[in-house]
């Protein structure tokens, strides 16, 4: 091989990615690996490396998982006695390790890199289990484990050679990049033990690639599954390699980005610094110190959540809290904080070991919260459920309590304001998460957080966020429409009454009739007819969200998807929650939708669809968001088409698009000047 050699690799004198795998993979054609555990973190590390490696057009990586099966089942399997369905049981731990929440974004996008060779046929994946050597019978994990450590490559130019290494090396970024691990490379071209060993293990190595089901010599099964490619790319779609995260650089051993946690941006540390800081009396703007008291407002996609969630794991560590409440308006909400804290990387299943909910009618432990004898604690509960708590409990059950008040602007309603006024301050430390806090036609509700919750102690927008690619850019297409002559006829009228009362008393308040002429152009059919057209385009429905107006104006939608031929589901909220992890799961490309997923939602998503929008930028900025999220692509740009009525007036549809479009703009400038840098 084309690479120079050293007897041994170690952090302690060397960088183990770029001064060993990295040129080893350079100069392979065919490298076969066994990795003992089918994990995200574990498949990242597979793919160090691969960036080079996939420049050869003959290349071709051969890789064996061990299948993490416990007792249970073991024993279905025994019991089904049926190969296919042993399939259906790696199907199923297949898409559950590649759709589970919580995953970094390095991890989404080395995965998004390995699915570009799957689809490529540059890598082919079998799974291993281990026989019980007397019944040979599957083993269950907890009993023995198929934990090989193979590394074996093929010389480019000279297909004769081969290498292998040797040593405690294991399946994890920390290992390649800041444990003492190290080990030995064996090469075929040097005689004696090396040269044999280097053949052994490609002999074992073939006897274990060349089995199908089970192999009672070698006490193993191995399983494969032709329709692995397909399966993993309608999972996380694929991304040629040279374009996903780059393998972190930690300087040789030093404190490099560990996937065990989420990439750091410096937003973030600045946002739980001010938060945690003393108030300045001489400051009243944003960014200022919050004394534990404020709202961050965030753009959607940019951390809120792991934000305030390391925010609770430094007041613990300072001894200032005991107790976390989370509040927010919506169950799958909160159910995606629960599935947060619940998830070790975050740091809090220990700080925190007892959970409570109080949502969804079947969670009732709000008791158990305030009642139990438990330290250290958190609940997770509606909005109602906090009107109650708040109103019930006693100062010894709030006192050391940090309560975070998730997507804060639904908890600014006139009789929310009404009942709750004064109740928030009764915890000390409140810490209120919004893309959107302010109200542009209400300043009550908007003072009303400001006075329960805290102020605004750190703004970071939605330009702030494409500038530092934390977000993705957008290309912006408005799609102009005509309403039908009944609908213009029908919205005049509307017109007529609000000048009749406007002539009879100038202030009189005409908040209905503009809600009933928004209505009309929110519901015209006139768009039926351009979005048939526009749906002609397949390249719009890849990864697509259509946001429609209302439920029944959406069902009419549905005949020209038919035509399509997409995969496509409807999901109107948390009645419908199979249908949203269809898409979530990549099983459909594409979801209709009202406000079902307006925000709050981590979805991967390329395009959105805008049949209608609110006069407000709230709900706007919300669904952008949807498609402004990386997932490790960080070459993307999402696309917007939103449906402009055709008016020689301003309107409000027209005040939208010139703020989307220089919105746009000023994101793809910054993409472009990046790229010129």
């Amino acid at each position: 091989m084309a690479c120079p050699w050293d007897n041994l690799y170690s952090p302690h004198t060397h960088k183990l990615v770029d001064d060993f795998y990295e040129p080893v993979l350079l100069n392979t054609i065919r490298y076969d690996r066994v990795a003992g555990y089918f994990r995200s973190s574990v498949l990242a590390t597979v793919s160090c490396g691969y960036e080079g490696f996939c420049d050869h057009p003959d290349s071709k990586m051969r890789l064996i998982i061990g299948l993490e099966m416990t007792q249970d089942d073991h024993d279905r399997i025994l019991f089904w006695n049926n190969p296919e369905k042993v399939n259906e049981e790696i199907r199923r731990n297949i898409e559950e390790e590649l759709t589970k929440e919580g995953m970094p974004s390095f991890e989404k996008s080395r995965l998004a890199g390995l699915s570009w060779m799957l689809d490529n046929d540059k890598l082919e994946i079998k799974f291993g289990v281990m026989l019980d050597s007397t019944t040979k019978e599957w083993i269950p994990w907890e009993w023995g484990k198929f934990h090989h450590k193979i590394c074996y490559f093929r010389d480019e130019q000279k297909p004769e050679n081969s290498a292998m290494i040797s040593g405690s090396i294991n399946e994890s970024e920390a290992a390649w990049s800041r444990n003492g691990d190290s080990f030995t490379p064996l090469v075929s071209w040097e005689p004696g033990r090396s040269k044999n060993t280097v053949k052994d293990t490609e002999n074992l190595f073939d006897a274990l690639w060349k089995t199908e089901g089970k192999n009672e010599d070698l006490n193993v099964a191995i399983y494969h599954l032709p329709d692995i490619p397909e399966l993993w790319k309608h999972i996380v779609p694929p991304i040629q390699p040279d374009k996903t995260t780059p393998w972190p650089d930690p300087g040789g051993g030093g404190s490099g980005p560990s996937i065990e946690e989420e990439d750091e941006w410096e937003h973030k540390i600045t946002a739980r610094e001010l938060f945690l800081g003393d108030r300045d009396s001489s400051l009243s703007s944003a960014p200022m110190p919050a004394g534990k008291q404020g709202i961050l407002c965030m753009a959607t996609g940019t951390g809120k959540t792991r934000t305030a969630l390391k925010i609770v794991k430094e007041m613990i560590g300072k001894d200032l809290i005991d107790k976390v409440i989370i509040t927010t308006h919506k169950s799958d909400l909160l159910d995606q904080w629960w599935t947060e804290m619940a998830n070790p990387k975050r740091g809090l299943t220990e700080l925190l070991p007892t959970r409570f909910r109080h949502y969804k009618g079947k969670y009732k432990q709000m008791d158990k919260f305030t009642l139990g004898v438990s330290r250290f604690k958190s609940l997770l509960i509606g909005r109602t459920g906090l009107q109650e708590l708040l109103n019930t409990s006693s100062d010894d059950e709030l006192e050391r309590t940090l309560l975070i008040v998730d997507e804060c602007h639904n908890f600014r309603g006139e009789k929310h304001r009404e009942e709750m006024v004064g109740k928030y301050g009764r915890i000390s430390y409140r810490l209120g998460l919004s893309a959107t806090p302010k109200n542009e036609y209400d300043d009550d509700a908007t003072n009303f957080l400001y006075e329960e919750i805290g102020p605004i102690f750190f703004n970071y927008e939605l330009i702030d966020a494409i500038k530092d690619e934390v977000l993705c850019p957008f290309e912006y297409t408005p799609i102009y429409y005509d309403p039908l002559q009944a609908e213009k006829e029908k919205a005049h009228r509307i017109w007529k009454r609000i000048e009749a009362k406007r002539k009879e008393n100038p202030r009189a308040n005409c908040e209905e009739e503009y809600r009933q002429i928004s209505d009309v152009y929110k519901n015209s059919e006139g768009k039926l007819p351009v979005l048939e057209k526009l749906l002609r385009d397949p390249s719009i429905l890849d990864r697509c969200i259509i946001f429609g107006p209302k439920k029944e104006f959406n069902s009419k939608t549905k005949g020209m998807l038919g035509k399509t031929k997409v995969r496509w589901t409807p999901y109107y909220g948390e009645t419908n929650q199979k249908q949203l992890d269809l898409y979530r799961n990549n099983s459909v490309d594409v979801l209709l939708t009202c406000k079902a997923v307006s925000e709050g939602m981590d979805l991967h998503v390329n395009n959105i669809i805008l049949l209608s929008s609110d006069r407000t930028k709230l709900v706007t900025l919300q669904r952008l968001g949807r498609a402004l999220r990386t997932h490790g692509d960080v070459t993307k740009v999402a696309k917007v088409y939103d449906f402009i009525r055709n008016s020689d007036n301003e309107t409000a549809d027209s005040d939208r698009r010139d703020w989307l479009e220089g919105l746009s703009k000023d994101g793809l400038d910054a993409r472009r000047k990046k790229k010129v840098k």
